[in-house]
């Protein structure tokens, strides 16, 4: 396993997970709180609420510092507008893995862009590892721990597919057909706005996986090309088949036989002999 897996590994097990801004009055914090119910999480959970007092049953520390035992990996419900004082606060803690939920960032035009521009620079300044921002967060089936602010349905036993999506609300689409089909899935990534880890990367990282055997994409664009050709590359070379489902803009209406959620769940189900990636 390369560094940049390495990484990710960590990022993907967390063992103790922060909820910052984690309360009862929000469908993401509940939402993500009921994943680890259903998956049966039998690592730490840590809410943090500026206001303290007690949510999900448990204390509510006022700031990540003030958890003062280590903790893998936090989950930030805020507004993009409060990330700066969060990520100082994440560093103090000494949390170095995070999930931005936020929303207002690249997908907000070029205002948003800066913003992103300089969380970016802010994380990496405090070696802090970013999914998203606008990101609905990972399932880890095999080892049943999650950052995940979506609903999901009771799930099937881990099995070999990984998922990797941009497009989080896709993922969870994914999800559901898989479970529908009984496909049993080892790891759901969203990365979102993709300030920090990228699908490359998580591809990169399922090549090495030894719970993956195939790989599902969903991609609205490629940042990085050449290192997405490699990690195809590696996937080729393991007999791990990668599908990918590359949407795009186009001059002319769709034509009636584009493929479909349906065919390519089939194509995934009948290409797992195989080993190539579409594009």
């Amino acid at each position: 396993m390369n560094q940049a897996s390495s990484s990710l590994h960590r990022f993907l097990h967390p063992r103790s997970i922060a909820f910052v801004g984690a309360t009862e009055r929000s469908v993401w914090s509940n939402a993500a709180h009921a994943t680890l119910q259903k998956l049966g999480y039998d690592g730490r959970l840590y809410p943090v609420n500026r206001r303290g007092g007690e949510v999900y049953g448990r204390h509510a520390a006022t700031s990540a510092k003030a958890i003062g035992e280590p903790v893998d990996m936090a989950l930030l419900m805020i507004p993009a507008e409060a990330l700066d004082e969060a990520l100082d606060d994440l560093h103090a803690a000494g949390i170095g893995n995070a999930v931005l939920l936020s929303s207002g960032f690249a997908e907000a035009g070029a205002e948003g862009r800066e913003r992103q521009q300089r969380l970016s620079a802010m994380a990496r300044e405090r070696g802090l590892r970013i999914l998203g921002p606008n990101c609905l967060g990972f399932i880890n089936y095999v080892d049943r721990s999650a950052v995940w602010t979506a609903s999901i349905r009771d799930p099937l036993p881990a099995g070999t597919l990984g998922i990797v999506s941009q497009s989080g609300a896709l993922a969870g689409q994914l999800s559901f057909m898989a479970q529908v089909h009984g496909i049993g899935l080892s790891r759901l990534v969203s990365t979102g706005n993709e300030s920090d880890i990228h699908i490359a990367e998580v591809i990169d990282y399922l090549v090495d996986d030894p719970h993956t055997q195939s790989i599902a994409v969903f991609a609205e664009t490629v940042r990085d090309p050449a290192r997405f050709a490699a990690a195809a590359e590696r996937a080729l070379a393991a007999a791990k088949p990668i599908v990918v489902l590359k949407m795009g803009a186009a001059r002319s209406p769709p034509r009636p036989r584009r493929p479909t959620p349906a065919r390519w769940w089939a194509t995934t189900a009948c290409s797992t002999r195989s080993a190539s990636a579409w594009a």
